[in-house]
């Protein structure tokens, strides 16, 4: 007889399925919903759909463009959620949080701006084939454009980082090391720390796409020296269109923007410009607001 399924003590699944709307209407021929393709994008609970909306209902305007009612509440409530992402992810300051439309264009965000600005020839960048395709290509192609060169990081035969190389492949030429925190086809959760550890030693930038180890695991970027960080809202149960850049405040402040435009300059003249401060310099034109929004829920 198989054994009773079992939860943790206090889990109350019902309560859980409720909360998603998704999960309480059966599919065509009665069968309960049940979703396992969280990895590629969650369902969404009920508090984030009715944020979504009271916002549209409400309030709705353009953020950091003006003082009137609905302005003044937009922007409350889009610096909220940066102030959320920064608690989450222990930053020390709500300024090293940008808001991206996800995780791959944080990563190409710091490849076209840090990488062009900083790699030089013969310079290396540690990847490994255990990354998503979008902690890889950028990468490959601002190291074909600098002249840099790609290194890898072995796997051992149970899909782990082979640490015992790690100092064979770690560098003084080592400029960044890119590793996923936890793998989305392996679910190897990868060991940061000892990482961020071995590549200060080597004066290496460590960056970490935690698409998938965000909504799982406790992080903090200052304890485990993380130079930057990258995450999708909609891998946490928020809407799509919305992620997040951390970056060292440091290191942002030398990066050029990446996108020109609205909100992201101090000012602009005929021949021109100048730019603002972090994070408003990489948050060029206007912001997912409403799902920037209901990430903070």
């Amino acid at each position: 007889m198989p054994e009773p399924i079992t939860t943790e003590p206090g889990l109350d699944v019902k309560a859980i399925r409720d909360d998603f709307p998704v999960l309480g209407k059966p599919l065509p021929k009665g069968m309960p919903v049940v979703f396992f393709d969280t990895a590629a994008s969650a369902q969404k609970p009920r508090c984030v759909i009715e944020k979504q909306t009271e916002i549209f209902e409400t309030c709705y305007a353009n953020a950091h463009r003006g003082t009137y009612q609905f302005g003044a509440r937009i922007d409350e409530e889009l610096e909220g959620t940066r102030e959320k992402v920064r608690a989450l992810l222990g930053a020390a300051d709500v300024d090293e949080i940008i808001f991206t439309s996800g995780t791959t264009m944080a990563i190409n965000l710091v490849a076209n701006t840090w990488g062009r600005e900083f790699l030089q020839p013969g310079d290396e960048i540690l990847l490994n084939e255990m990354e998503h395709h979008a902690n890889l290509v950028p990468w490959q192609r601002i190291a074909a454009e600098k002249r840099a060169k790609l290194t890898y990081l072995p796997l051992t035969a149970d899909g782990r980082l082979d640490l015992e190389q790690l100092d064979d492949v770690l560098t003084d030429k080592t400029r960044l090391v890119a590793v996923t925190g936890m793998s989305n086809v392996l679910g190897t959760i990868n060991p940061i720390e000892r990482i961020t550890a071995k590549a200060k030693q080597h004066g290496a930038l460590v960056f970490v796409d935690a698409a998938q180890s965000v909504p799982h695991l406790p992080v903090n970027v200052v304890n485990s020296q993380i130079d930057f960080l990258a995450f999708s809202g909609h891998k946490l149960y928020g809407p799509t269109g919305i992620g997040v850049l951390y970056g060292r405040r440091e290191l942002l402040e030398s990066m050029p923007p990446f996108l020109g435009g609205g909100h992201m300059i101090d000012r602009v003249y005929r021949d021109h410009s100048t730019w603002a401060d972090p994070p408003a310099k990489f948050e060029a034109g206007t912001l997912p607001i409403v799902e920037a929004i209901a990430l903070g829920t």
